[in-house]
């Protein structure tokens, strides 16, 4: 196992963290931001009012299909061929 090199490669400027919350919100409430002013992701109206509901339906529902991966007789045709 190789030995773990403990020097840091990262460097920052002394002081950076010094003021950091003042600098980063000033850059925030400039106009020309790139961080956006509206989050890109909305929900339909009373969508978790009903979404309890939608989920309780869908697991109690009986109509699921069972869908056999291999069949008894495939199996048993390959164990017969490596039993003989």
């Amino acid at each position: 196992m190789r030995k773990f090199n403990k020097n840091n490669p990262f460097k920052i400027p002394k002081a950076y963290f010094e003021g950091f919350n003042d600098r980063l919100m000033n850059h925030i409430s400039k106009e020309k931001s790139s961080i956006p002013k509206k989050d890109g992701f909305s929900v339909p109206e009373n969508y978790f009012d009903t979404l309890h509901s939608n989920i309780i339906d869908k697991i109690d529902s009986d109509t699921t299909k069972v869908i056999p991966l291999n069949s008894y007789k495939t199996l048993a045709k390959y164990m017969n061929f490596y039993l003989d």
